[in-house]
C-alpha cells in the first residue's frame, strides 16, 4: 500500500508563495518564502538553519493555546521537524485573534508544501516496515503487525479503539479500562503518522 494520494489539499497565497519551472522540469518547483522562512520541495530553511525533507525522521505539529491565569489571549501554530541531528522548531503566534488567520495560513501553506516528502514518505515506510514483520514506536505505543504494545500489554486490533481530539490521539484498549494513553500531537514525535496508519488500518479492516 502506497500513500501517494494523501493529501491535506494545497494552499496556495499569493503573498508568499509563487511557482517557477526549471529548465526541461515538467512540473513546477514550488518555493515558499515568508520572512525568515524559504521552503520547497526539498528543503526548509528557518533563520538560516536547512534541513533536507529527505532526512526528516519525525514530525510534530498542532496548535497551543496561550493563557493568562484562566483566560487564553492567544494561540500558537507549532510545527516541528527532526532529523538525526538538526532540529526545526516554528511558530506562528497571535493574540487575541488579531492575525490569526494570516498566522494559520501561513502554519498551513509550509505544512501542505513538505507533506509529501515527510508525512507521506514515513507513513510509506511506516506500512513497509510492519508488513515486514518490524515494530515501529510512537511515543509510549510501539505498533506491530498484531496490534500496539502499551504498558506491558498487547492491544490486539480487534481490541484497539482510538479518538482523535484537537490536541492529541488517544489510545485505548476495549478490554481493559486500564490500558490506554494520550499522545500529544506538539510534545510527541510522529503521533499523526499514527492516526493517518490507523485510519488506513481501520479502513482495510473496518474493526474500529
Amino acid at each position: 500500500m502506497r500513500f501517494g494520494g494523501l493529501s491535506r489539499g494545497l494552499l496556495l497565497h499569493d503573498f508568499f508563495y509563487f511557482a517557477s519551472m526549471e529548465a526541461g522540469a515538467t512540473e513546477p518547483k514550488s518555493i515558499l518564502t515568508d520572512g525568515d522562512i524559504t521552503v520547497t520541495g526539498n528543503d526548509v530553511v528557518y533563520r538560516n538553519q536547512k534541513i533536507f525533507l529527505t532526512d526528516v525522521t519525525a514530525i510534530r505539529y498542532g496548535w497551543l493555546p496561550i493563557r493568562l491565569d484562566m483566560f487564553t489571549i492567544g494561540g500558537q501554530y507549532v510545527l516541528e521537524l527532526k532529523t538525526a541531528d538538526q532540529n526545526i522548531r516554528m511558530k506562528f503566534t497571535y493574540y487575541f485573534g488579531l492575525f490569526k488567520k494570516l498566522q494559520s495560513e501561513r502554519f498551513h501553506a509550509i505544512l501542505d508544501l513538505i507533506w509529501d516528502a515527510t508525512m507521506v514518505r514515513l507513513l510509506n515506510q511506516m506500512v513497509a516496515d510492519i508488513d515486514s514483520g518490524q515494530t515501529v514506536t510512537i511515543g509510549k505505543c510501539t505498533v506491530s503487525p498484531h496490534g500496539i504494545l502499551l504498558k506491558d500489554f498487547l492491544i490486539a486490533w480487534e481490541d484497539l479503539s482510538y479518538q482523535k481530539n484537537y490536541n492529541k490521539l488517544t489510545i485505548n484498549s476495549k478490554s481493559r479500562a486500564d490500558i490506554w494513553t494520550n499522545l500529544y500531537y506538539t510534545e510527541t514525535d510522529n503521533v499523526h503518522l499514527l492516526m493517518h496508519f490507523l485510519e488506513w488500518k481501520f479502513e482495510n479492516t473496518g474493526d474500529e
